[in-house]
C-alpha cells in the first residue's frame, strides 16, 4: 500500500500477460489498483513531468502513447511508467491501456503496459512500479525536492536496467518482426522465439539456434580463430599470447614494432591498445592491462589500414562499414577538452541506438572518453587536452575504431570493395562454420585484391551488431514470415476416434499437426483457471515444436479462453445455422478477418455429435488447405 495524508492506494493484483487478445498484439505487464476518488487531483504535475524529461531525453512521443482517462493520477502514472520503460529500452509498439473494473471492494483500475520481456520479469516490473509510485506521490504533494525525487526515480530505472541489458540487435529484431507480421515471444533471458512450428527460430541477439558452440568457441578465442584462418591460407596479423610483461616485451621484439595488444577473448574494443612504437610504450600498456593477462592477452603486429567490417549471413556478404577511430575536428577556438564535450552532447541529443540510420555520413553512438589512451594519442600529435587545434585539423583520440570506444561508422556500398575482399571474408566465416558473423579487416586499398600485402583479417565476431540488416536477417531465417496454418475447431463433441482419424489422414499426407485442447467434456461452469493455464502451456509447447506443419486448437461449446498464443486464425470450423452461417463466439472475433476460411458444420443439437461422414469431409478439406499452404513455397504467410 502507498499512504499519503491518510489516503491510500491498494495493489489488488499484478501479472504478465503473454498471449494475444482483443486489441493487444504484444505482451503486457498488468497491474490492478484501488485508488481513492479524486486522488491527488489538485496537485500540479509540472515539476514531476520535468523530472521525467530529464530522465530520458531521447524518448519519443510514440513511446508515451497511453489510454487517456478522466482520472488525472492514472494518466500521470501511465506516462511515468512508460517513460521509465522507454529509458530502460524495454520497448513497446502499442499504447498502454487503462480500464475501470468493479468488484466487491469497489471500482479499481486495471493498467496494462506493453513490454517485450516477460518470463521472470513480473517482480522486476512490480518493484520498479512501486518505487516509482512512491516517488511520484511524494513529489506531487511536495514531500521531496525535485533532486530527491529524481534520485528515487533513477533507482526505479536502475531496477529495470539491471535486469534488462540494452541491446540494439534485440530491439531491432523485435521491431522488424512486428513490422513484418512475424510472431515473436520471449523465452528466457535474452532469448526470443520468432515464428511458429517448423517456421520458427530461436535467437539470442544474432546468435541463432543453429550457431554451433564449436564455431562460437573458435570465433570467441582470437588466437584460435587466427590459427584456423592462417592454417588455411588466410592472411592475419602475426600474433602470440603473452603471460607477463617480460614475455610481452620479448615477443614484441620477435614480431616487430609497432604492435597491438588486446584481450584474447572479449569485444567492444575494451583494453585494445594499438600502435605501440617501442618497449617503453608497450611496458606501460602491459602494466595497465595487467589484470587481463591471466585470462589471455594477445600481442599482434600493428597494421595501418582502412578498418572495415563485412557483415555476412549464410555465407553471403550483406553489408560493409568503415569504422573510424574516435576523433574531433578543430575549429581554432576551442580546446580538445571542449571539442570532446561538444561532440558528446551532440551525440546524446541527436542519436539513440533505436534510430535506424541509412545515411552515408559517419555516425557516432557512444561518447568519447578522454583517458590515458586518448592522452597517448594526443601526445603522438604534439597535443594535450588543453590544446586548441587549428580549424579543420583532425585530432585522433583512440587507436581502436570500435563504436563503443567513441568511434564512428560509415556505410560502404559493397560495389566499392574489390570482390576478392568479399570472398576472403566469406571464406573465413565459412571456415568457422558460422551462420551469422562480421569480419573485421584492415585493408590498404579497397579497390585492390586481397593479397598478403593489402588485406588482413583481424577478428571474426560471431554475435555482431547488424545495424540496418535485421529485416533481412529475419526474412532469411524465418520462412513464410514465421507462420504456419492455424486452425480452430469450435465444436462441442468431437470424439477421440474422430481426432485419431484426423491424425491418420495427416500422416498419410505428410502433415504433422500440433494440437491443443480445452477440455471438451466439461461444461462452462466446470472449466477452471487451471484448465486455461494448461491450455496456454500446451499451445506454447506445440508452437515451439519445429516439426509441426500446422497448429490446431480445439475448444468446446461456449468455453472460450480470454487470450490465445496465436494472433490470427486461418481456418475456423464451427457449428452453422440451417442457412449455413457459421456461429463463432464473439469473444474470438478479434482473431479472424477477411482472410479466414470458415467451415460451417451441421451439428445435432440434441446430441452435439458431428456425423462421421461430415467429420471426414472436414478433415479432408483442412488437410487440403494445409497442403496447399505448404506448396506455396516462401510466400508472405498472409
Amino acid at each position: 500500500m502507498f499512504f499519503v495524508e491518510e489516503e491510500q492506494i491498494k495493489l489488488v493484483s499484478a501479472s504478465v500477460e503473454t498471449g494475444y487478445a482483443s486489441k493487444r498484439k504484444q505482451p503486457a505487464f498488468c497491474v490492478e489498483l484501488l485508488i481513492p476518488p479524486n486522488y491527488l487531483s489538485n496537485c500540479q504535475a509540472e515539476q514531476w513531468l520535468k523530472i521525467l524529461d530529464s530522465l530520458a531525453v531521447d524518448v519519443k512521443q510514440a513511446d508515451l502513447a497511453f489510454a487517456k482517462t478522466t482520472v488525472q493520477f492514472i494518466n500521470w502514472l501511465q506516462i511515468s511508467f512508460l517513460a521509465l520503460l522507454a529509458a530502460a529500452d524495454i520497448s513497446r509498439f502499442e499504447p498502454s491501456a487503462a480500464t475501470m473494473v468493479k468488484n466487491n471492494e469497489g471500482p479499481f483500475w486495471r493498467l496494462k503496459f506493453p513490454v517485450i520481456a516477460t518470463e521472470g520479469f513480473l517482480d522486476v516490473y512490480l518493484t520498479s512500479l512501486k518505487l516509482l509510485m512512491k516517488e511520484m506521490e511524494s513529489c506531487l504533494v511536495g514531500l521531496k525536492t525535485p533532486e530527491e525525487s529524481l534520485a528515487g526515480v533513477k533507482g526505479a530505472l536502475n531496477i529495470l536496467k539491471k535486469n534488462f541489458v540494452s541491446s540494439h540487435n534485440r530491439y531491432s529484431l523485435i521491431f522488424h518482426a512486428q513490422q513484418l507480421g512475424i510472431p515473436w515471444r520471449h523465452i528466457v533471458g535474452s532469448i526470443y522465439q520468432f515464428g511458429w512450428g517448423k517456421h520458427s527460430r530461436l535467437l539470442d541477439s544474432t546468435h541463432t539456434d543453429q550457431t554451433s558452440i564449436l564455431s562460437f568457441s573458435m570465433a570467441k578465442n582470437k588466437l584460435w580463430s587466427k590459427v584456423v584462418l592462417q592454417s588455411h591460407g588466410i592472411n592475419c596479423p602475426r600474433g602470440e599470447l603473452v603471460s607477463n610483461i617480460s614475455d610481452g616485451l620479448r615477443k614484441a621484439d620477435a614480431i616487430g614494432y609497432p604492435v597491438v595488444i588486446k584481450p584474447n577473448a572479449g569485444d567492444g574494443g575494451v583494453d585494445v591498445i594499438t600502435s605501440l612504437e617501442d618497449d617503453l610504450e608497450l611496458h606501460s600498456a602491459l602494466h595497465r592491462c595487467g589484470g587481463t593477462m591471466p585470462k589471455g592477452l594477445l600481442i599482434e603486429r600493428y597494421i595501418d589500414g582502412i578498418d572495415i567490417r563485412i557483415q555476412i549471413m549464410h555465407g553471403k556478404s550483406l553489408m560493409a562499414i568503415e569504422r573510424i577511430p574516435a576523433a574531433v575536428e578543430g575549429d581554432g577556438l576551442h580546446s580538445v577538452n571542449d571539442l570532446v564535450s561538444s561532440e558528446n552532447e551532440s551525440r546524446a541529443r541527436g542519436q539513440s541506438w533505436k534510430q535506424i540510420n541509412d545515411e552515408n555520413h559517419a555516425i557516432g553512438r557512444w561518447p568519447i572518453v578522454l583517458d590515458s589512451e586518448a592522452d597517448r594519442w594526443l601526445k603522438k600529435q604534439g597535443m594535450t587536452r588543453s590544446s586548441i587545434p587549428g580549424k579543420g585539423v583532425n585530432v585522433r583520440l583512440m587507436g581502436a575504431a570500435n563504436v563503443s570506444r567513441g568511434g564512428k561508422r560509415r556505410s560502404l556500398p559493397l560495389s566499392k570493395l574489390h570482390p576478392d575482399l568479399l570472398k576472403l571474408a566469406e571464406d573465413a566465416v565459412r571456415l568457422l562454420r558460422l551462420d551469422i558473423a562480421a569480419v573485421d579487416m584492415l585493408v590498404k586499398d579497397l579497390e585492390k585484391p586481397a593479397s598478403q600485402a593489402n588485406a588482413y583479417i583481424c577478428e571474426i565476431n560471431s554475435q555482431p551488431q547488424m545495424l540496418q540488416l535485421h529485416a533481412d536477417i529475419l526474412m532469411g531465417l524465418v520462412p513464410h514470415r514465421g507462420r504456419i496454418p492455424t486452425v480452430l475447431v469450435a465444436l462441442p463433441s468431437v470424439t477421440d476416434d474422430q481426432w485419431r482419424l484426423l491424425d491418420q489422414l495427416g500422416n498419410t499426407n505428410g502433415i504433422l499437426l500440433g494440437k491443443s485442447f480445452l477440455n471438451q467434456n466439461k461444461d462452462r461452469s466446470e472449466v477452471t483457471s487451471d484448465d486455461f493455464l494448461k491450455l496456454k502451456m500446451s499451445m506454447r509447447r506445440q508452437l515451439i515444436n519445429v516439426e509441426i506443419d500446422a497448429f490446431l486448437l480445439g475448444i468446446g461449446g461456449q468455453v472460450v479462453p480470454d487470450q490465445l498464443e496465436v494472433d490470427h486464425l486461418e481456418v475456423v470450423i464451427a457449428p452453422c445455422t440451417a442457412a449455413g452461417k457459421v456461429q463463432l463466439d464473439h469473444r474470438l472475433r478479434w482473431a479472424v478477418d477477411e482472410r479466414t476460411k470458415f467451415m460451417g458444420v451441421p451439428v445435432d443439437h440434441d446430441t452435439d455429435i458431428v456425423a462421421d461422414d461430415v467429420w471426414t469431409e472436414i478433415c479432408t478439406s483442412v488437410l487440403q488447405y494445409i497442403r496447399g499452404k505448404k506448396a506455396e513455397g516462401n510466400s508472405d504467410g498472409a
